[in-house]
């Protein structure tokens, strides 16, 4: 059975009917700990903890019970650089204490939700904000070499470049297994640097780009997400067809085997447009078998 992690997108918003029905098809569905951190620091930052509340314990029912949340970012690097039976039940374990405890969130008091939501807004911004500096920094210093006529690279260079550096600052095996994520990351940090944008970095791209970590357990990614799609496919990666649409799911084209070492002979993703009728049609076939209970549906005005 395939495992499946949601990304922020679906964790807050997938309809519940095509998640039990991915469910009982024996599709393995989890979230990972910076997903749910971000959802938690922005219900508070919203004001819409009922609605978060009630997502998560619809969620507790549906993921799956051996490892319903993910490690993300150096917890899971630790993993893919020891890649021990031992380190990864061990962190499997962790997942599920936390997720025993988090996925209450509806009986927490306001002092003990809020402490969890402050939590995660702090440990979003400690990712988050030093890659909006490093992109910034990056921008300054291609702009200053080109004022100065200096430049002496290209957006296509200076991308293959940023590649070689992320892949060197690990292991071998963290640099076969990260492909994705560390071909994305260059392509959108190359974009942004030589861009005439004058704008910030979006943090949310942070949370986009974990996602692809991932892929280094090996785990499916769920995501709707035009622009990442887009980066994913542009970025050349063999890791590609592991990243997937929600309804590409309830298909029986998936790769076998694990993202870094199992490259797909061919692999053509659905139009965006097909894509999105595709869903539609699901959907509506997953609300006739799942339909919503009385206590769920929302009250006539």
């Amino acid at each position: 059975m395939i495992l499946v992690a949601l990304d922020a997108n679906h964790m807050r918003g997938a309809p519940v009917s095509m998640l039990i029905e991915l469910r009982d098809r024996g599709v393995r569905l989890c979230v990972t700990a910076l997903t749910l951190q971000e959802l938690w620091a922005r219900a508070q930052r919203d004001n819409t903890r009922t609605a978060f509340d009630r997502r998560i314990a619809k969620l507790a029912e549906l993921l799956d019970p051996a490892a319903p949340l993910l490690a993300a970012g150096s917890v899971l690097m630790h993993g893919v650089n020891e890649d021990s039976a031992a380190v990864w039940e061990e962190m499997a374990t962790h997942g599920r204490e936390l997720w025993s405890i988090w996925s209450k969130a509806a009986t927490m008091s306001d002092a003990e939700w809020k402490r969890y939501a402050d939590a995660s807004e702090q440990g979003i911004n400690e990712i988050a904000d030093p890659h909006v500096a490093y992109y910034k920094q990056t921008r300054e210093t291609i702009r200053r070499l080109r004022r100065e006529g200096r430049l002496t690279t290209t957006a296509q260079r200076f991308r293959a470049d940023l590649f070689e550096q992320f892949q060197s600052t690990g292991t071998a095996r963290a640099a076969t297994r990260l492909d994705a994520y560390h071909r994305v990351a260059a392509l959108r940090a190359a974009r942004f640097a030589f861009s005439n944008d004058h704008g910030d970095p979006d943090p949310n791209d942070v949370e986009d780009e974990a996602m692809l970590q991932q892929l280094a357990r090996p785990v499916f990614v769920a995501t709707d997400d035009r622009r990442l799609i887009a980066d994913v496919d542009g970025s050349g990666s063999t890791e590609a067809p592991w990243v997937r649409r929600l309804a590409d799911f309830f298909g029986d084209d998936l790769p076998s085997g694990t993202p870094w070492d199992s490259p797909v002979a061919t692999f053509t993703r659905r139009p965006a447009r097909e894509a999105l009728e595709l869903h539609s049609q699901i959907k509506a076939q997953c609300d006739t078998k799942h339909p919503r209970p009385p206590s769920d549906a929302t009250p006539p005005t």
